[in-house]
């Protein structure tokens, strides 16, 4: 299921990434692709800050389970179009950095 409305708080994904030192929640996938990116983790916290609402591209379910949302988030940084995706864990309320890749979909 997708839609146009972010299921989450952009106020608090950013609260949960603000600081490159205690950048935790970030699946090894999304830092791979920082990393082949060629960007630091300061550089994800920077691009996770400059996030705007208008950057939200879709809230969608992940594949095995329905009712556990993902929101996805197209923004440019350093003149790349990169592809942002966060979900939120059910039993801890902890945000989780998905996916951080360059966005081929443009």
């Amino acid at each position: 299921m997708e839609k146009r409305k972010a299921h989450y708080q952009l106020k608090e994904i950013k609260a949960a990434f603000a600081d490159p030192d205690t950048l935790a929640h970030v699946t090894v996938s999304a830092r791979n692709g920082a990393r082949e990116l060629r960007l630091s983790d300061e550089d994800i916290v920077a691009v996770i800050q400059a996030l705007r609402t208008r950057d939200l591209s879709k809230s969608m379910t992940v594949y095995r389970d329905s009712t556990l949302w993902q929101d996805v988030y197209c923004p440019t940084y350093k003149r790349m179009k990169l592809y942002v995706k966060f979900a939120k864990e059910r039993e801890t309320d902890v945000y989780w950095l998905v996916s951080f890749k360059k966005n081929e979909q443009d």
